[in-house]
């Protein structure tokens, strides 16, 4: 009894969740219109979602920061280092001027012999 009473609940779910493919699939076609045009001839789905990772990710870090200035005056310490995680982010946001264009990121000497010091990595500047 208590399983009948649940059928017509069952029923309607399922109805809803034809129609939300429905909307789904429609959105998925206007998003491949939009999509379509920037793809790599040959590549997969996969593929470009791996080729568009760090486009991705530079635009995500940015907004952050920029969310972040608007919000507080100046980007978070954790979000300035995600940045400088990636030399193309880094350099893209000092293109935009999130990153004063003079700061350099720090790299460690990669001399085994125990040499410790610190120096400022030359990038590139567009």
């Amino acid at each position: 009894m208590e399983a009948e009473s649940h059928e017509e609940t069952l029923k309607e779910a399922f109805e809803l969740t034809k129609d939300e493919i429905k909307i789904l699939k429609k959105l998925l076609k206007e998003l491949y219109v939009i999509a379509e045009p920037t793809r790599i001839k040959g590549y997969t789905d996969e593929q470009m979602f791996e080729a568009n990772a760090a486009n991705e990710f530079t635009v995500d870090i940015g907004r952050e920061i920029q969310a972040e200035m608007i919000a507080n005056g100046r980007p978070s310490p954790a979000k300035l280092r995600n940045a400088m995680s990636n030399p193309y982010t880094w350099n893209a946001l000092k293109q935009v001027g999130l990153i004063p264009q003079k700061t350099k990121i720090l790299e460690g000497n990669i001399n085994p012999k125990l040499k410790i010091e610190l120096k400022g990595v030359e990038d590139e500047t567009v």
